[in-house]
């Protein structure tokens, strides 16, 4: 993995800018399953700015060949929930999947910098706000193939555990056949509450 400050040099690749202080930007870059990404995180204090390690965790799972055979990803219906920096979802579009990527309003413009940094195509990507405990939003279209988190259920977010696995149930009453994917850094005892809903 590099890390690269983003730069504005004219001699080099301007990269998409976001408001906020060139300080609190950084980009990371990686190869997984021989798909380079560039993400810019955002450390102005937004919890979603950062590529937490649960989500490389989840990235490099995707690696696995006997899980995954080449041409998995091509033509599955994806959706992401809370996607900080968008890095999974993006991840799974450049594999061929189409992919809704969801968080809060506040996020979004990140991740939306991030998938025009990577050249997503905009017919495979619907990057779009979902409130857990309302899921009123045309974008979000169940059934899905599969549903991909990472660190949603950090301890910060204990309160909102509840709306989540509604959300969760909700996304998978159209189809049984829903996988679910969720890669988390077990902190403290509060995220194994989580799994006791």
């Amino acid at each position: 993995m590099t890390f690269c400050y983003q730069t504005t040099d004219s001699n080099k690749t301007k990269t998409p800018k976001m408001e906020g202080n060139r300080d609190e930007m950084l980009e990371r870059e990686m190869e997984i399953r021989g798909v380079s990404l560039r993400i810019q995180q955002d450390f102005s204090g937004e919890l979603g700015g950062t590529v937490w390690d649960a989500a490389i965790v989840l990235m490099r799972y995707f690696e696995n060949k006997n899980q995954f055979p080449e041409g998995y990803f091509k033509d599955k219906k994806i959706i992401e929930l809370g996607a900080g920096t968008g890095c999974v979802g993006i991840l799974c579009s450049l594999l061929g999947a189409e992919v809704t990527i969801t968080d809060r309003d506040v996020v979004l413009p990140l991740i939306r910098l991030n998938s025009k940094l990577n050249n997503v195509d905009e017919n495979r990507v619907h990057i779009t706000s979902l409130d857990w405990a309302n899921h009123a939003n045309e974008q979000v279209k169940p059934p899905y193939d599969m549903i991909i988190l990472s660190d949603v259920i950090a301890g910060c977010y204990e309160e909102s555990y509840k709306d989540l696995v509604a959300t969760l149930c909700w996304l998978c009453d159209s189809s049984p056949s829903t996988s679910i994917l969720m890669s988390f850094e077990k902190r403290g005892p509060k995220e194994l509450q989580f799994f006791r809903l």
